[in-house]
């Protein structure tokens, strides 16, 4: 029994030490995000493609939502999520949609989901919910109602165009921008999430705050590259 039990210490070692391993790479949650700070946390399993999570002020914002946006987010996150907003209207920057629809959902959100994107997310998003109606019964039938109501599954649409302002809280802004958008907290600087195509950007001129971050896709342009692999803590009030 011996070289049994030491095998199955020495193997549970391992395992841990693996398992220790991973978490040092995810080792943050947003509950370690003051109010009184603003972060950009990193999405789930996509790829080269933008997306973040900016928490600031209390308010989460899931900004781009390619496919496996929804995977390293916490129930939490998803449960208060207060809006989506995608880049553009292209497969990759919308494919995981529907998973943070669902997901958020799932873990509790009491309000319809406000998605924020160019113009024709209305159809997107209106054959979104379509789609899902079936599939919302089958759950409520198999689960229960989740805590946030049934209604709570929709999302709804906002559209908007390069200059609007969409999103305002009075200490925490984002305006749609050509190339993506841009978030304001407690005037600390702007804060550019760029999307991944072709060469549209905006001019820091358009900005009446000094840009203090960019995100983009070309390392000689930006302060960071997409993907964001770690928590990137913008400011500290």
């Amino acid at each position: 029994m011996r070289p049994i039990l030491s095998f199955l210490i020495v193997a549970a070692g391992l395992f841990l030490a693996a398992c220790s391993d991973r978490s040092d790479d995810t080792a943050w949650s947003s509950a370690e995000v003051r109010p009184d700070q603003f972060a950009l946390l990193p999405c789930g399993e996509t790829g080269q493609h933008a997306c973040a999570l900016a928490i600031a002020g209390g308010k989460r914002l899931l900004i781009g939502a390619p496919a496996g946006a929804a995977k390293s987010m916490r129930p939490e996150d998803l449960r208060h999520l207060d809006a989506v907003m995608i880049f553009s209207l292209a497969a990759n920057d919308l494919e995981g949609l529907d998973e943070v629809r669902n997901a958020s959902w799932h873990a509790g959100r009491s309000e319809p989901l406000r998605v924020i994107g160019p113009t024709g997310l209305e159809e997107v998003v209106t054959a979104l919910n379509k789609a899902y109606e079936q599939a919302d019964a089958l759950f409520v039938v198999r689960n229960g109602i989740p805590p946030g109501g049934y209604d709570a599954a929709i999302i709804t649409a906002f559209t908007a165009r390069s200059g609007q302002t969409v999103f305002d809280t009075g200490d925490l802004t984002v305006r749609r921008i050509a190339s993506g958008y841009e978030v304001e907290y407690a005037d600390t600087g702007i804060v550019r999430l760029h999307a991944c195509r072709g060469n549209d950007r905006t001019s820091t001129a358009d900005s009446v705050m000094p840009v203090g971050l960019s995100v983009g896709c070309e390392a000689s342009d930006n302060d960071l590259v997409w993907p964001i692999k770690k928590p990137v803590f913008v400011s500290e009030n």
